[in-house]
């Protein structure tokens, strides 16, 4: 398989991925199992300038101060790190935890990418691609805002 064809697949699961994200609280509305997610105030996110990030997502809003959302990001942070002092300047605990992720992912120190993100105004697939040119970016800075949304669901939907 080329890296073409490896891209396009995984572009696919990710975007497939973030369809299924998007229209969950629509699939589950008329379910008896409807979390409190779905009946909580939703917050609506700008879509990524990044390619892949096409569509609006919707999510349940959680402070990026919240102790839970800390401390699940705590242990993907350098040893050490203190997690306020990380989560100062974020507007969103989504942007928090995908560069938090990012970072854990791709080996490229926090305190840089948030510096590119925040202070230079970059897209995270920017920001990884002027920290590391040699990896797909793209790919990485997907992987990272969807892990960030799995785990703003788990935290709103309880699994704290």
């Amino acid at each position: 398989m080329t890296l073409g064809q490896t891209t396009a697949v995984a572009m696919a699961l990710v975007s497939a991925m973030a369809i299924g994200i998007w229209i969950s609280p629509f699939v589950m509305e008329g379910s008896e199992m409807t979390p409190d997610v779905a009946r909580a105030e939703v917050a609506r996110v700008e879509p990524s300038t990044d390619r892949a990030a096409a569509a609006p997502v919707t999510i349940a809003a959680v402070a990026v101060t919240s102790p839970a959302l800390k401390a699940r990001l705590t242990s993907l942070l350098m040893k050490g790190a203190d997690i306020d002092k990380a989560a100062e300047g974020f507007d969103s605990a989504e942007q928090f935890a995908a560069v938090v992720h990012a970072a854990h992912n791709t080996r490229i120190p926090f305190v840089l990418l948030k510096h590119r993100v925040l202070s230079e105004g970059q897209s995270l697939a920017e920001a990884i691609r002027a920290s590391k040119p040699d990896i797909a970016a793209d790919i990485e800075a997907d992987r990272a805002r969807a892990e960030a949304r799995s785990l703003i669901a788990a935290l709103q939907g309880g699994g704290a």
